[in-house]
C-alpha cells in the first residue's frame, strides 16, 4: 500500500506542476507524459489491490477507509471531472483497467448516496 500512496503523491505533484508550471502550449503533451507512465502505473496497482479485493466493496477492507477517501477524491477531482483538464486525456487510460472502472462506479454510488443521506445546516 505505500507504493500506492507514493504513486498517489506523485501523479498530483505532477497534476499540480502541469496546472502551475508548464506553459499553455506543453500540456498537452505533459498530460500525455503523465497518463501514459505514472497515471497507468498508480491506476495498475490500484488495480491489483481491487483484484486482491476482488469480494470487497473498498480497495481495502470491508470497509470504507481514509484511502478510500483520498482515492475517490482523485478520481472525481481529477480523472472524472468534466470540469478539468485532465478528464479529456486520462480517459483513455480508464478503459484498460477494468476492477478500477467498477471501483470508481462503487464509489460513485457510496459518495451519492452519503450527499442525499448527509443532514442539511
Amino acid at each position: 500500500m505505500d507504493m500506492i500512496v507514493e504513486t498517489y503523491a506523485a501523479c498530483m505533484d505532477t497534476c499540480a506542476h502541469i496546472l502551475y508550471e508548464t506553459d499553455f502550449q506543453g500540456r498537452p503533451s505533459a498530460m500525455e507524459q503523465l497518463r501514459d507512465g505514472l497515471l497507468s502505473k498508480f491506476i495498475a496497482m490500484c488495480e491489483v489491490e481491487l483484484q486482491k479485493n476482488v469480494y470487497s466493496q473498498f480497495i481495502v477492507g470491508e470497509h470504507m477507509s481514509i484511502a478510500d477517501v483520498v482515492l475517490a477524491s482523485f478520481i472525481f477531482n481529477v480523472l472524472k471531472n468534466e470540469e478539468g483538464p485532465f478528464e479529456r486525456v486520462f480517459f483513455r487510460v480508464l478503459v484498460k483497467f477494468p476492477f478500477f472502472n467498477q471501483y470508481v462506479k462503487r464509489m460513485q454510488n457510496v459518495f451519492s448516496m452519503q450527499l442525499k443521506q448527509r443532514k442539511r445546516h
